[in-house]
């Protein structure tokens, strides 16, 4: 789900494909294919990308201190391609119990 800055920036997010991302590695360059789509990222992202797209929660702030500005950059790439959506507090209800980090409502 995109709420496009309604409610303020996107704190939280998880990828939101019917299936597992594609992510390809390729001398400087990963190539992620997902809900009909294909990009091309650079390779010094790498952490990030398979971070953002693991199918697990994922807060911004945490990740963005721990791997570095490249998160929220790439958050907002995947958010806009439909990857990804910002984890509501019913979105995280469907989480609670199976991954480390879902927001509480």
């Amino acid at each position: 789900m995109r709420t496009f800055g309604t409610f303020g920036p996107a704190e939280d997010i998880v990828c939101v494909t019917e299936f597992p991302p594609s992510i390809q590695v390729a001398d400087d360059r990963i190539v992620v294919r997902a809900a009909g789509k294909e990009m091309e990222l650079a390779k010094t992202a790498e952490v990030a990308i398979r971070l953002l797209l693991s199918g697990n929660p994922v807060n911004l702030a945490e990740a963005n201190h721990t791997i570095g500005p490249e998160v929220g950059k790439l958050a907002e790439v995947f958010l806009n391609a439909g990857l990804c959506g910002e984890l509501t507090a019913e979105l995280a209800s469907g989480y609670q119990g199976l991954t480390p980090h879902p927001r509480s409502g």
